[in-house]
């Protein structure tokens, strides 16, 4: 099974940790010259989405987060008829370019596909506003900078080629899904729990990998996690949860 395919189950099965209603507020500006003419906000887990038009290539969300995790998928569309169901299909079946975020307050810069976001300081192009999308592209393929999925955070975030491979510096969450895509890429998984012991990300990798243990599925090329020493380097705040009491149940339960 692919990874993209294990982290789906991942940000699909997992409900987030302790409710915490704020507000949230996403501008972006896009360079988008396709007939891609709308930006959705899709919340598999609440199950709904937010529109906005693309209007002088810019866009914004304001947008209730419930909860103090809570992620999404920004998605391109070409009108803005499109349906829950539609997008929840297409984003279980992984045949859709889309970019996970954490919900946070964010700016987004979008060049040329939703699928290679690259996030890196600054506004919207980094150090400066006065760097060209030729230059960005140039040091991206240069290696200066990587790319990765995120959570719904404060964030500011420059999209190049594909949104999927985007890397986010934003908030804490954002920054734990980096870190997290990196560990599953290096099969590094003890090195990130032991350095992410009080993050809800690293319950939410926990569940999912709890899940291919009992499903016998390799993840990311590796099989039979040690997946109660993971939960044992947990802190007690995430154990004692609601979340973390279950979780333990499923991975001593057969």
């Amino acid at each position: 099974m692919k990874i993209n395919g294990i982290l789906i189950i991942l940000f699909l099965s997992i409900r987030s940790l302790h409710a915490q209603v704020s507000d949230c507020t996403i501008i972006g500006k896009t360079d988008n010259t396709s007939e891609m003419k709308f930006v959705y906000l899709v919340n598999l887990e609440n199950k709904s989405l937010t529109v906005s038009p693309i209007i002088s290539d810019e866009f914004s969300f304001n947008v209730k987060r419930n909860k103090e995790l809570e992620l999404a998928n920004i998605i391109l569309a070409s009108d803005s008829l499109k349906t829950f169901e539609y997008f929840s299909a297409k984003l279980k079946n992984n045949n859709i370019d889309s970019r996970r975020i954490a919900l946070e307050d964010m700016e987004i810069r979008i060049t040329t596909s939703i699928n290679n976001a690259v996030i890196i300081p600054g506004k919207f192009l980094g150090k400066d506003s006065l760097r060209t999308y030729a230059e960005v592209f140039e040091e991206r393929k240069m290696g200066i900078y990587s790319s990765t999925s995120i959570a719904i955070e404060d964030l500011e975030i420059i999209i190049i080629t594909n949104i999927r491979e985007a890397a986010v510096n934003g908030g804490a969450f954002n920054r734990d899904i980096d870190h997290m895509n990196l560990a599953i890429k290096a099969n590094k998984y003890e090195e990130f729990f032991e350095q992410h012991t009080d993050s809800p990300i690293s319950l939410k990798l926990l569940k999912a990998l709890v899940v291919v243990n009992k499903k016998k599925l390799p993840f990311g090329g590796v099989s039979n996690l040690n997946v109660k020493y993971f939960y044992k380097v947990l802190s007690e705040q995430l154990k004692n949860s609601e979340e973390g009491k279950e979780l333990w149940q499923k991975i001593i339960t057969d």
